[in-house]
């Protein structure tokens, strides 16, 4: 889930097996953004990486983070390693400060 389309209200998406589909309002109905990124291993993730009041997708596969800054696919905007295989991806605001950044659980 994530403010996909900066209105200031989380709404619902789907991740399956690579393929994004968001929804702009959580009622049924057909999906508003559809697109491919990621591979059937990947466990998705969405925050606003960079602060522009959009919630964006990534992925997260044995520690690699993949994150992009628009809801489409193509090669990710920030790519990097944090955390290993079993751990589990989370994401948030930590410090308030508009823009969201990555955990782990363990």
């Amino acid at each position: 889930m994530g403010d996909w389309d900066g209105d200031g209200n989380d709404t619902i998406g789907v991740y399956r097996r690579g393929q994004w589909l968001l929804r702009n309002s959580n009622a049924a109905g057909p999906f508003d953004i559809t697109f491919d990124f990621g591979a059937e291993r990947d466990r998705p993730v969405s925050g606003d990486w960079d602060g522009d009041g959009v919630d964006t997708i990534g992925r997260f596969t044995q520690g690699l983070w993949r994150l992009r800054n628009t809801n489409t696919g193509g090669t990710p905007d920030l790519e990097f390693y944090f955390g290993a295989f079993a751990h589990l991806p989370i994401t948030g605001d930590w410090n308030n400060d508009g823009v969201d950044t990555i955990g782990i659980s363990r």
